[in-house]
């Protein structure tokens, strides 16, 4: 994502808005579904399976990063990460906050963070519990 690993043009806010308008997009296909996945189905598809992967490495970079909080502000995506949440196949499987921002950094460089207060919490050598965001 742009919004990651490019650094923002002041008063532009190009790379969030095109990170933010991504995330409505899914948002609008997961509330036209009568169920809690993209399909409606009372189990998740190939559809949600392939994509999954991908939002929750967004959803953790974006709070670690930004100190976005995707889960907050789409809670159609929030429904359908609980759904995933929920399912002890998908918690055997799921990927840890931690590595899931640590993975990107080698793969396609720095990460331009605006919110290094975030991300200092977030280190494993300063948890502190509970989090307060």
């Amino acid at each position: 994502s742009t919004y990651m690993f490019r650094e923002e043009r002041p008063f532009v806010n190009e790379n969030r808005v095109e990170f933010q308008t991504a995330l409505e997009q899914v948002e609008k296909a997961l509330e036209k579904s009568d169920s809690d996945w993209f399909l409606p189905y009372e189990h998740p598809t190939i559809v949600d399976i392939q994509y999954v992967c991908s939002m929750e490495r967004m959803v953790a970079s974006a709070m670690f990063f930004k100190g976005l909080d995707v889960r907050e502000e789409f809670q159609s995506i929030d429904r359908w990460l609980r759904a995933f949440e929920a399912l002890p196949c998908y918690q055997a499987t799921k990927g840890d906050f931690y590595s899931l921002c640590m993975a990107l950094e080698p793969r396609y460089g720095p990460a331009f963070g605006s919110n290094p207060r975030m991300r200092d919490e977030l280190m494993p050598e300063n948890y502190r519990l509970p989090f307060k965001f």
